[in-house]
């Protein structure tokens, strides 16, 4: 069974989920999914309100959901230079988000890919398309790069930064 959502239907709490039940429900996604598709077995933690997530704060992948503070979990494994997952974040500032979300997500949709989306705090979108494999670092990076140029609200930041540390050479 495919699943696949938009990013704007990720703008509502889920129908009859009280905050207690979603809160569970979230952990248990913690718990299935969070494993998996991790790159490394690390977990860096925002004490800024999720503006930044410095190495510092860096700390063993916990079995629970961090509570108290935004997180942020690799998706990329140095090592072996691969990723499970595609990590898109599409910026509010770089033209009408909503509108290049939906239209990324529908052409996920017309390719038969499973993914899953979220809203920022910032109004911006993330996207997220994971692989039954891990892919090479450059594959993922190319594919990155490619859709920035159909949807401009795509940061490549994030991936230049990963470049920039000598992980995606």
């Amino acid at each position: 069974m495919r699943h696949a959502r938009r990013a704007a239907d990720y703008s509502q709490p889920l129908d009859g989920f009280p905050h207690a039940q979603a809160s569970i429900a979230a952990a248990e996604a913690w718990r299935a999914v969070t494993p998996s598709l991790a790159g490394t077995p690390h977990v860096r933690i925002s004490r800024d309100g999720g503006r930044t997530y410095p190495a510092k704060h860096a700390r063993p992948l916990p079995a629970d959901p961090p509570e108290a503070w935004p997180s942020a979990v690799p998706v990329y494994d140095a090592g072996s230079a691969s990723g499970r997952m595609l990590a898109l974040d599409l910026d509010p500032g770089r033209g009408d988000v909503d509108r290049q979300a939906a239209n990324l997500g529908q052409l996920l949709e017309r390719l038969g890919a499973r993914f899953a989306a979220d809203i920022a705090p910032s109004g911006g979108r993330h996207i997220y398309v994971p692989f039954a494999a891990a892919l090479p670092w450059r594959e993922l990076r190319d594919v990155c790069r490619a859709l920035a140029l159909r949807f401009p609200a795509i940061d490549m930041a994030p991936g230049l930064e990963q470049q920039r540390n000598g992980q995606w050479r």
